[in-house]
């Protein structure tokens, strides 16, 4: 169904039919392993980030998952919004922007930066994160409270 190669080719990854996603290293001196991360549903487009950090697919299930190319068996960051299958995917040049397309005619802008995709976190939950939290969901950024403001106005 879908296939990409990562921006510095080092990966290529593959989504089919059977509901699997296939991550397989590529690059010279990486190990000659492959990660297949069950997906659940078919995914009818995978595209990787500018920078090669992020993994986007989208399939029949309508919603748009956020891999880390670094750690593809980790579960991904869901973006809801669509009705129905998502068709299309496209990261904009700077890769601050993921655009996704659908069979319910919408077409959704997700903004990609760290600073969003925790305000998006915050929104959902309404209650800054325990570090255990945090470190799943921000691998790599020192711990901050970031929702403590917003629930207390």
């Amino acid at each position: 169904r879908a296939i990409a190669f990562s921006p510095d080719g080092q990966y290529v990854v593959s989504a089919g039919d059977d509901g699997l996603i296939k991550h397989t290293p590529i690059g010279e001196g990486l190990p000659p392993r492959e990660k297949t991360v069950d997906d659940v549903t078919r995914a009818r487009w995978v595209i990787f980030s500018p920078d090669g950090t992020v993994m986007a697919t989208a399939g029949d299930d309508g919603m748009v998952k956020l891999w880390q190319n670094a750690d593809p068996d980790r579960d991904p960051v869901r973006l809801r919004g669509h009705g129905s299958i998502v068709r299309t995917l496209a990261f904009s040049p700077d890769g601050r922007r993921l655009a996704s397309g659908g069979d319910d005619r919408s077409i959704y802008l997700w903004a990609m930066g760290i600073h969003a995709l925790q305000e998006m976190a915050c929104a959902r939950v309404a209650r800054d994160f325990s570090q255990d939290e945090w470190d799943a969901l921000f691998i790599s950024e020192p711990y901050q409270p970031l929702c403590s403001k917003e629930v207390a106005e």
